[in-house]
């Protein structure tokens, strides 16, 4: 007797593999934003932009900047620490940019796999290659962002890596289309403002390099 096929069995199978797909290519795109030392130290790996994530929620961006110039301070021209503004803290991750791919190496030793000092926090640093790579396509990203409207503790920060003045900040240079943040302007500006832009925080800024494990919400570190 031949086997009677049930009718659900195809689009089953359809959805089987779609699902099988979507997470082959969720863990291929993850890939890409991996660091890989050896390759930055064969110079095979020209990126400076980094991600760090699992940072505690309580963490200021002049917190982070104090454990940061312990020992790197000139070694990035960039910094940015979103913060959530409906609770008033960071949302766990920050970027920044090093001068140097050889910069990652020293910074990558110092933070990745190490636990922060403040809060008494079981939060382990992990660091990962941004979506949006160098000082030049960052401030284009930002120049024209609702960050600009914002208070300057809560913008982006640029510094100087030249001279005896490495290390200092520079003032981050406005845009002249400054977006208004979503929430103060009407709903179908925003709808078509973010019309195929990657998923945003209430700050405007997008995730970075499209992973979507990183917890935004407020913690207790």
């Amino acid at each position: 007797m031949m086997p009677v096929l049930n009718s659900f069995d195809f689009p089953n199978e359809r959805v089987r593999s779609r699902r099988n797909e979507a997470a082959s290519n969720q863990a291929d795109n993850k890939k890409q934003f991996e660091l890989d030392i050896d390759r930055i130290l064969r110079g095979e790996d020209s990126r400076t932009t980094l991600m760090i994530k699992n940072i505690p929620n309580k963490y200021t961006s002049k917190m982070l900047l104090a454990a940061i110039d312990e020992r790197h301070r000139g070694t990035y021209d960039f910094l940015y620490l979103p913060i959530d503004f409906k609770n008033k803290c960071n949302v766990g991750y920050a970027f920044i940019n090093m001068t140097e791919p050889g910069q990652i190496v020293t910074f990558y030793k110092a933070f990745n796999g190490k636990k922060w000092e403040k809060f008494n926090s079981e939060k382990v640093a992990s660091l990962a290659y941004a979506r949006i790579q160098g000082k030049a396509a960052l401030i284009a990203h930002f120049q024209n962002s609702s960050l600009m409207n914002e208070d300057k503790r809560c913008r982006p920060i640029l510094f100087n890596t030249e001279g005896p003045n490495a290390g200092d900040q520079v003032p981050f240079p406005v845009g002249s289309n400054v977006r208004t943040r979503p929430g103060r302007a009407r709903s179908s500006t925003l709808e078509e403002s973010h019309q195929g832009s990657p998923p945003t925080l209430s700050n405007g800024v997008d995730f970075g390099n499209g992973d979507s494990s990183i917890s935004l919400g407020k913690d207790s570190d």
